[in-house]
C-alpha cells in the first residue's frame, strides 16, 4: 500500500477495503485513488451514502459536491453504476445534480425530528431530468420501512411522495 495524501500505509489500506464512513475524514484529493482501489476489486457498482442512516437529525450531507462528484466520475469512467442512500432533499439534490444513477428509497424523506417530508416537485423534475432511477419501497415493504417511517401517516406521506415522483416523470424500481 502507498501513502495516498499523508495518509499512512494502514490508513490508506484500511479505508480502501470498503469506502465505508471512514471515507468522511479522508482527505479531498484522495477519493480518485480510494474509488478505484474500490473498483479494482471487482464491484459491480457502488452505492454512496449521501446522508447516512445512523446520523441524528436533520442528517448532514456526508460528503462535498467535489467528492461525490469524484467518486461518480471515477466509476463511470469505468462503466460502472453509482446507487445512493439518501433521505433528505438537499441529499437527493446533491445526489442528481453529482451524476448519481439510481437513488434507493427517495420517497421517505425525513426532516428535522424524523417527521416524513413531501417531496417537493423542483427535486422530482431534477431526478426524471437527469435520468435517475428511483428505487422504492413501494408495496409491501413499505409497512416495514427502515428509519422509523413505519406509522400510517408515514405511509401515507411516502405514498404521496411516490405519487409526485411519478407525475413528475421519474424512473421508478420497485
Amino acid at each position: 500500500a502507498g501513502n495516498i495524501s499523508g495518509l499512512g500505509d494502514n490508513s490508506t489500506e484500511e479505508l480502501a477495503q470498503g469506502m465505508g464512513h471512514e471515507l468522511v475524514d479522508v482527505p479531498a484529493d484522495s477519493f480518485k485513488v480510494l474509488t478505484d482501489r474500490y473498483l479494482d476489486k471487482g464491484m459491480d457498482f457502488i452505492k454512496i451514502s449521501v446522508t447516512d442512516h445512523n446520523s441524528p437529525n436533520p442528517q448532514p450531507l456526508l460528503f462535498t459536491k467535489p467528492e461525490l462528484e469524484t467518486m461518480v466520475q471515477e466509476a463511470h469512467k469505468r462503466g460502472e453504476r453509482v446507487d445512493s442512500h439518501t433521505n433528505t432533499v438537499e441529499g437527493l439534490r446533491l445526489a442528481a445534480l453529482v451524476g448519481i444513477d439510481v437513488v434507493q428509497h427517495p420517497e421517505a424523506l425525513r426532516g428535522d425530528g424524523n417527521t416524513p417530508l413531501a417531496m417537493p416537485d423542483d427535486v422530482a423534475h431534477l431526478l426524471a431530468q437527469r435520468h435517475v432511477i428511483c428505487s422504492s419501497f413501494a408495496g409491501r415493504r413499505m409497512d416495514n420501512a427502515i428509519g422509523g417511517l413505519g406509522t400510517s401517516s408515514d405511509r401515507q406521506q411516502m405514498r404521496a411522495n411516490i405519487q409526485t415522483l411519478i407525475k413528475d416523470g421519474c424512473q421508478l424500481s420497485v
